[in-house]
């Protein structure tokens, strides 16, 4: 059983414009969960109007009026309406879509009720607001994961010009030829792509334990066109909004999230979804920057919407939240070392100026070097990528920063494309040498440019550095990386996410049948059995100067 068993959570997406610090309107019955349906009426301030829909309309005055009248909660006629039959891909296009094409779902879902409401005074909003009721004795024993109910006005998502989950007016069939995953509204960017909404947390006694203003958006640079999308969350874009304290998932953290990911689990939506929450839990016991993960499921308007896992964002609160440093005080590069996130990159550039004008050979070149380099980190960081075999990296996905007056540390995120995910491993499984991959000149394997792949380079021609990494992971073979402790921790995974993935799959037939989800699990098994000889061998093979 998953230690978030019984903790649920209500995102509430809706068009708030000035919330209070006191409560004017009083529901009979808090959002939450009950064995029976009920009769919810409210209490309103005297002069003031109660507005309310129950298919999650965003609420004004072209909604019902609330007088005195009450809401049956559990009636199947203010159930909301069905918004899972209406695709989210393309139907039609070139071969990729057989890859993610949105299917129906397999069978009908529970869903849940939902009521919006807005308090006027005279054409003032004083209050707005949206409850979610789960009804009935199930739902205590449901889901092992926490429960997210996402509430919007389903034209924010399904408008052909301005909704977040269609391929809508922004698609077209040309763009296949220069973006592999193609185009659409969710692949938009900007906050005009962005939407206001209000967050709830339920503990397990089911009292409300957090809540906050919030902004969302897509997340994803490309793979916004999977079916199931992956939704960005903000909660300082709000007047109101406060952080979101991880210590409400595990008493032991004190992390506090400004900004957050539901995660569709990237490329690997159509395969085990934990494969890089999975990755981040072993990066966790290195000395790594990594995400934090939590898995939960999710209903939208209350439908069923599938497992999508909480993550942290790599941005400037991260460095704050765990290293105490604002962002006046550290500088974030990417990349190669020409994209500046943060800071500046002067001293990263001139790092990379002293390499190309020098001799690594010589150690007294190399101690300057690895002074402004976190050493421990950096050795751990490419252990980890290449041991792992990411695909995706080292000519993408890299972020690395430092104290003003600190050394550079290395952050890893997006571990979709490893352990042998996908065909742009060309020599095969646990058997590539993601060293070479990791060190060549040649663009040989995606796009890892020599420029990516020049500070390991040439610090691998450094005996002392070769000394350190080889005995850096002998030490982590023997640990952490081996096969015994690597197994323990996928079934630890499989055996929290099997319940859920039965529904999961489903929802979106991805992977097709919970038998296939389950040979995708295995195959990251047979994964970390085989590779510790290949790495092995690769690792004898750097040359020694």
């Amino acid at each position: 059983m998953s230690r978030f068993t019984c903790w649920f959570f209500s995102i509430i997406a809706i068009g708030v414009v000035n919330i209070g610090s006191s409560q004017n309107v009083i529901p009979s019955q808090e959002s939450g969960f009950y064995e029976k349906g009920f009769e919810l009426s409210f209490q309103i301030p005297r002069g003031a109007t109660l507005y309310f829909s129950t298919n999650a309309e965003d609420p004004s005055k072209r909604n019902q009026k609330y007088v005195d009248q009450t809401i049956e909660i559990g009636s199947l006629s203010l159930l909301p309406p069905r918004i899972d039959t209406i695709p989210t891909t393309p139907l039609t296009g070139p071969w990729q879509l057989d890859y993610f094409r949105w299917c129906p779902p397999k069978k009908n879902q529970n869903k849940v009720w939902i009521v919006r409401y807005a308090l006027f005074l005279e054409d003032s909003i004083l209050e707005e607001n949206a409850l979610t009721y789960f009804i009935g004795e199930e739902w205590r024993s449901k889901h092992n994961f926490p429960i997210i109910s996402l509430v919007t006005d389903n034209e924010h998502l399904y408008n052909q010009e301005t909704g977040l989950f269609v391929p809508g007016i922004n698609y077209s069939v040309d763009d296949w030829d220069e973006n592999f995953f193609g185009t659409g509204n969710y692949n938009m960017k900007g906050e005009q792509w962005q939407r206001p909404g209000t967050i709830e947390i339920f503990a397990q006694t089911f009292n409300s334990q957090y809540n906050s203003l919030i902004d969302y958006r897509i997340h994803g640079a490309v793979v916004g066109v999977f079916p199931q999308k992956s939704i960005r969350v903000y909660t300082d874009k709000s007047k109101n909004g406060k952080p979101l304290p991880t210590s409400i998932f595990n008493t032991s953290d004190s992390i506090e999230l400004t900004r957050f990911i539901l995660r569709n689990s990237g490329s690997d939506f159509v395969s085990t979804h934990f494969r890089d929450a999975f990755l981040h839990s072993v990066a966790s016991k290195l000395n790594l920057d990594y995400q934090m993960s939590f898995p939960t499921v999710v209903y939208i308007n209350g439908n069923y919407w599938g497992v999508l896992n909480l993550r942290e964002r790599i941005d400037s609160y991260y460095i704050e939240s765990h290293h105490g440093v604002t962002k006046e005080n550290y500088d974030m590069v990417e990349g190669t070392g020409a994209d500046v996130l943060q800071g500046s990159n002067e001293d990263f550039i001139a790092l990379l100026t002293f390499i190309y004008e020098n001799d690594m050979t010589i150690d007294s070149n190399y101690t300057k070097i690895i002074e402004q380099i976190d050493l421990s980190n950096y050795i751990d960081y490419n252990i980890f990528q290449t041991f792992f075999c990411n695909m995706d990296w080292p000519g993408n996905n890299v972020k690395f920063w430092k104290t003003k007056n600190g050394k550079w540390r290395w952050i890893f995120f997006d571990g979709d494309l490893m352990m042998s995910r996908y065909e742009y491993n060309k020599h095969g499984g646990a058997n590539h040498n993601a060293i070479d991959h990791a060190t060549t000149t040649e663009n040989n394997q995606w796009y890892n440019s020599s420029g990516s792949t020049f500070l390991l380079r040439n610090l691998m021609a450094n005996e002392t550095f070769q000394y350190e990494f080889k005995a850096r992971y002998e030490e982590l073979a023997s640990s952490i990386l081996s096969s015994e402790v690597l197994i323990t921790e996928i079934e630890r995974f499989r055996s929290n996410y099997e319940s859920e993935m039965q529904l999961h799959i489903q929802r979106w037939s991805y992977p097709k049948t919970i038998e296939s989800w389950e040979g995708e699990v295995d195959s990251l098994k047979n994964f970390v059995i085989e590779r510790p000889l290949h790495y092995k061998n690769h690792l004898e093979g750097i040359k020694n100067n």
